[in-house]
């Protein structure tokens, strides 16, 4: 029995047609899945550069934001450190009694104890009367974050300070600390580990408004600015 000719060219036109779906079929899958990890692969490293990318950025802002305030501050201390301005005349007058001996409620260059001694100070260089007291004392100026040379710096809690004494810069302070200690210049940090918690006020100029860390943001933010507008 003879195949018609047409019937024949169909079939196997049928079976290749067949054989090519099946291979299609199966290949679409594994190019898929080779596709989605590919994409989830750089997806995943994508992430990763930006996390990093932040990370450093950050740094970066950390370093500058540092870098900008501490040259603030050192500009303001530049400026009261100067020899005719009434800090420098403070804390000048400050240190000419280191070695004088401690005695509880000394005033005089004799003995002091730690409120007599400020007190003495203010009465001299500032002219004025203030009470033998360090909680007293501590409501004269304006509280500040951030001390500068000629601030009082007052150790307690709350509003009440059981001592004081006169921020000298560096974070350094002089005080006349107790009877086993002479007015000397210490430490702020070891002040805080032996006495308590510090609180800063402002005596002299109370009234200027020094603040390092908003001076440092508007520094940053007019560079921002001015990078985007030339």
């Amino acid at each position: 029995m003879k195949t018609n000719p047409r019937l024949k060219s169909f079939l196997i036109s049928s079976n290749v047609l067949f054989i090519l779906l099946g291979m299609t079929l199966c290949t679409i899958p594994s190019a898929v899945a080779e596709v989605n990890e590919v994409s989830i692969s750089r997806s995943g490293l994508d992430r990763s550069e930006i996390r990093e990318t932040i990370a450093a950025i950050k740094a970066e802002k950390k370093i500058e934001y540092e870098k900008i305030y501490n040259q603030v501050v050192q500009q303001e201390e530049d400026r009261i450190a100067h020899p005719k301005s009434t800090q420098s005349k403070f804390v000048k007058f400050a240190l000419k009694f280191q070695g004088t001996p401690y005695w509880y409620g000394g005033s005089t260059p004799n003995a002091f104890d730690c409120s007599g001694f400020v007190a003495y100070v203010i009465k001299k260089v500032l002219k004025k009367n203030v009470r033998h007291s360090a909680t007293s004392q501590m409501q004269l100026g304006r509280r500040v974050r951030s001390p500068l040379p000629g601030d009082l710096v007052g150790f307690g809690y709350g509003n009440h300070f059981g001592h004081i004494g006169i921020y000298v810069g560096n974070g350094k302070v002089i005080d006349a600390l107790n009877p086993n200690h002479d007015t000397q210049v210490r430490t702020l940090s070891w002040l805080k580990q032996s006495v308590g918690p510090a609180v800063f006020t402002r005596v002299i100029e109370p009234n200027r408004k020094f603040n390092p860390h908003k001076i440092t943001q508007e520094i940053i933010d007019s560079k921002i600015q001015l990078s985007f507008n030339p």
